[in-house]
């Protein structure tokens, strides 16, 4: 009996454990702005979370999920980050299934250790932005694509569940419709047929639904992520540098896939139609329509763009792993790429250290310095930061701050918030600072 469920075991282990390491980060942590950023969109109606879609190119169903886990559940800072880590948890569990499928159940550890020391995994499984699901739902669909398309399972509900995760991908971020594309073409440059009309027809209506979304949003777009700066080979070494762990887990694989692509053609035992090639053929498109979504639309080369391709990356190296297990370096050369990458450093995170400040503390002890009977002024430098901290706000400070918001200073008591790094507003005259934490400032007149 226990080695009958040795897998189910060895993975509710992996799962569990990950969750509750990963929870503490929970408890510990500071919203950053853009996950306060979700928690105003998941406040919306269900008419706004479709109409700010189209006017700011927010896809809208993880915001959607979010709404209704915060009609059940109580809408803090804790519990918005809860769906993040189910989600990232449901990833570990779906890319174990697949690799099942394949591998049948060796590389168990191998699988653990790739999986629960994947820097993006860890980081994104404890952050309120689409990212968790967006992999989750890519995970899925390589596992049903996998059983419907390599093993020609058969049952028509492998098919449908496919297409509606590719549907959900689609619709959770715009990166995913270059995943979508890639996925698409790897299939069908292999040979492989999508499913009858009739199957197919109701997933085209989505697509047009999203092609006609995505010429209306294409302005903004590019507004959305102007903070991505184009890449350059200036930059080359600087983006290496700082983000050197997760190119270490890209080169992993490539160096699994090259050994194993040397051993294939030694043997003449190179298949056109194999899982396997389907891998390479979906990270070389994907980075095609990253290159060309750069230069047609706007910036995309971005780290974080790069998490989608979670399930290529695991199925590459378990694939890489088979030809190098029986290299007696290959655990040493494993090691140096994880040292070298600084993937030593990874578990140090306790605060949240995307946030330009802990907002959390600062709200906490807001009391202590500004009298709230006397009034006061909340100033931000963008329009865009109006209504932003409502929720926080009225959770640690009992008072929406947001109501007293203006775009200067003026009046006895001031709280003056710099989220920008760049563009900061000044200490203006005739005023002096009596609290200051991280970017935050409150001020009285003299």
């Amino acid at each position: 009996m226990t080695q009958k469920y040795r897998f189910e075991a060895f993975l509710a282990l992996v799962c569990l454990g990950f969750f509750f390491i990963q929870r503490d980060v929970l408890l510990i942590a500071s919203l950053d702005p853009d996950e306060i950023f979700s928690w105003n969109l998941a406040t919306n109606s269900f008419s706004e979370l479709f109409s700010n879609g189209l006017k700011h190119s927010q896809q809208f169903l993880y915001y959607l999920l979010l709404k209704c886990w915060n009609a059940i559940f109580p809408s803090n800072d804790y519990w918005i980050r809860i769906p993040s880590l189910l989600f990232g948890t449901g990833t570990i569990a779906a890319l174990f299934c697949l690799s099942r499928k394949i591998f049948k159940e060796e590389h168990l550890f191998f699988q653990a250790a790739l999986l629960l020391l994947y820097p993006q995994l860890v980081f994104y499984s404890t952050y309120a932005r689409p990212y968790a699901l967006l992999v989750f739902l890519a995970s899925l669909n390589y596992f049903f694509m996998y059983k419907t398309y390599f093993l020609n399972s058969g049952d028509k509900k492998d098919l449908h569940f496919f297409l509606i995760t590719l549907v959900g991908v689609l619709f959770t971020h715009h990166i995913g419709a270059i995943y979508v594309v890639a996925i698409l073409l790897s299939l069908l440059l292999q040979k492989k047929k999508l499913g009858t009309k009739f199957e197919l027809m109701p997933y085209q209506v989505f697509l047009i639904i999203y092609l006609v979304q995505f010429i209306k949003q294409k302005k903004y777009l590019s507004q959305s992520v102007s903070w991505i700066e184009p890449m350059t080979f200036g930059k080359l070494p600087e983006f290496i540098f700082n983000n050197r762990l997760y190119l270490i887990f890209f080169l992993f694989p490539l160096v699994a896939f090259g050994f194993d692509l040397k051993r294939k053609i030694e043997r003449k035992k190179l298949d056109t139609n194999s899982f396997f090639n389907l891998n390479v053929l979906m990270i070389t498109l994907f980075f095609t329509g990253i290159a060309l979504g750069s230069i047609l639309v706007t910036p995309l080369f971005t780290h974080r763009h790069f998490y989608i391709l979670l399930p290529t990356i695991f199925c590459l190296s378990l694939f890489g792993l088979e030809e190098l297990k029986n290299y007696k370096s290959f655990l040493l050369v494993l090691v140096l790429f994880f040292v070298l990458g600084g993937g030593h450093q990874l578990y140090k995170r306790k605060v949240f250290h995307g946030g330009v400040a802990d907002t959390k503390t600062f709200l906490r002890t807001l009391n202590q310095y500004v009298d709230l009977k006397a009034g006061f002024t909340c100033v931000y430098k963008e329009g865009f930061f109006k209504n932003f901290f409502r929720n926080y706000s009225m959770q640690y400070y009992n008072v929406d701050i947001c109501k007293k918001y203006s775009t200067f200073v003026t009046g006895e008591q001031v709280i003056l918030i710099n989220l920008e790094s760049k563009n900061q507003i000044e200490r203006p005259a005739g005023y002096s600072s009596i609290y200051q934490y991280s970017t935050f400032e409150v001020l009285k007149r003299n």
